[in-house]
């Protein structure tokens, strides 16, 4: 069994029917900064409470498949879980296997695309298509939406300035224009840059 579970690429930890520690392998050793010798024999329960913190036990189910964010070496990481029953040839469980997969750098690449699918690249500030699913959830909830006040701008001179001193010079107005639009607006303030030189600011909540 620890071949086996030493060459998955993966950690595992293994536990008997009564919830203890069998094994685990050399990943989850290098996942939880734990060593084997240590944690086999011992309660399950009690080491993910000390590896994982209270909160983070008490926060999740673990049931079957699930996903749950922990602090490892003071770093935030995020583990998929699967629990899987280890059965005999007549059957019987005889105990658990806990897979944990590190998923982290997979969930940052989607929040990067999901903030790339809903932001101007050159601001930071809601695209077009953002703007408008935000507006509409507002005016959905005019509890939420209260007293507001819209202001359409553009920039002047952009155009002589792509001319004039070239695109580089160009997109730094637009972005510095993005950076005090952010800088200088009320929190909960929803500023976008529709296209070109073009700006929305919604003003609400008064």
């Amino acid at each position: 069994l620890e071949i086996f579970i030493d060459s998955m690429p993966y950690a595992v930890v293994v536990l008997d029917n009564e919830g203890a520690i069998v094994n685990i392998n050399e990943r989850a050793e290098d996942y939880f900064d734990v060593k084997r010798e240590r944690v086999v024999g011992g309660d399950f329960d009690r080491w993910r409470r000390i590896v994982l913190g209270d909160a983070v036990v008490d926060a999740n189910d673990f049931e079957d498949s699930s996903f749950f964010t922990a602090s490892i070496r003071g770093e935030p990481k995020t583990f998929e879980v699967n629990e899987r029953a280890i059965l005999d040839v007549f059957g019987n469980a005889t105990g658990v296997l806990r897979i944990y997969r590190d998923v982290t750098n997979e969930r940052k690449l989607e929040q990067r695309v999901i903030a790339a699918a809903r932001t101007d690249y050159l601001t930071g500030l809601y695209n077009r298509q953002a703007f408008n699913r935000v507006c509409t959830e507002l005016f959905a909830a005019p509890e939420r939406m209260g007293v507001a006040a819209l202001m359409m701008m553009d920039l002047d001179n952009l155009k002589h300035i792509n001319d004039t001193y070239g695109h580089d010079w160009g997109d730094q107005y637009i972005r510095r224009t993005g950076q005090c639009l952010r800088d200088n607006t009320p929190a909960g303030t929803v500023c976008a840059r529709l296209s070109g030189d073009e700006f929305l600011v919604l003003f609400h909540g008064y």
